[in-house]
This record gives structure tokens, sequence and C-alpha cells, in this order.
């Protein structure tokens, strides 16, 4: 293995757990989601010594996965669909079974979120991304991304609401 590849493993290994639970968390069909996972490894090793600071290599990996699911997104023009299995499959702390229906009930609720609106509040609520790190991710303004965290956590309160399966605290 040249020195390339085993660096270039070496910070993947690291990622592979936080990129696999973001993508499987705004593409909720299996397939399409193994295949930008894919996709964003090939393209990110391809231009890997490119990459100036290695310490970005995570912000990097999902910046070029972010545009994969935006191109997905656009060649689909609809959203992405829920996929109740692959919904389970994403790694989550769960103490009961009342808190994984409610887990199960909020990615239901993130799926009727439009794309970019949905993928600021992944990356922020569960990936843990400052919002300028989503803005480098995701490209446009700070103030775009603060304003689509925010209209998002109003619509999936209402849209929790309405279902009535989460109590909202007031």
């Amino acid at each position: 293995m040249s020195s390339k590849q085993e660096e270039f493993m070496k910070l993947y290994n690291q990622s592979h757990a936080r990129l696999s639970r973001y993508v499987q968390s705004v593409v909720y069909n299996r397939t399409e989601a193994k295949d930008i996972i894919s996709e964003t490894v090939l393209r990110v090793y391809e231009r890997f010594d490119k990459i100036e600071k290695k310490e970005s290599f995570i912000y990097y990996l999902f910046k070029t996965a972010s545009r994969l699911i935006t191109d997905l997104h656009k060649k689909q023009q609809r959203y992405v669909e829920y996929d109740e299995d692959i919904a389970l499959e994403i790694p989550a702390k769960i103490i009961d079974t009342a808190q994984a229906l409610e887990v199960k009930d909020l990615y239901r609720a993130l799926s009727q979120l439009p794309l970019i609106v949905r993928e600021a509040i992944v990356l922020y609520e569960i990936q843990g991304f400052s919002q300028e790190e989503i803005c480098e991710i995701q490209g446009g303004s700070l103030s775009g991304v603060k304003s689509r965290i925010s209209r998002g956590r109003e619509t999936l309160k209402k849209i929790i609401y309405e279902a009535n399966t989460i109590k909202i605290p007031k």
C-alpha cells in the first residue's frame, strides 16, 4: 500500500461512521446512500493530493457528499422518499422502545423537509458541525445556514406536533 493510500485510509477510517450516518440521514434509499458514499470516497481519493490541510479532510469529504446528494436530488427532481429500513439502520443511542419510536418519527418528519434544509439540520443537530462548518460544506452565506436551521426547526416542530407523536416541551 502506498503512503497516499495509507494516509487516506487513516483519515477516512476516522470519518467513515460520521459520513455514513450523515448520508443515511439525508438519503433514505439504501442503494442510493451506498452509491453516494462510494462515489464520495472515490472522488476524494482522486483529489487527495490537492487537499492542502489534511485536518480539513472531513469537511472536504462532507462537502463532496453534499454535492453528490444535491446532484442526485436534481436528477430525481423530487424529494428523497422516506425508507423505513434505512432509517432503522441509522445508529442512535437509544435507551428504550419509546425513544426508538421518537427517533423513527423524527426521521420521518425530517424526510418532509426540503433537501438543503434537511441537510443543514442533520449536519448541525445530529452531526454536530458548527454553522460556519455547514456554510463551508453547503456553500452560500452564514446567514443562509442560520435561516435554514431556524426554518427547519420550526417546520419540524409543526410536523411533529401535528402528528402528535413527540411531546414538545413549552
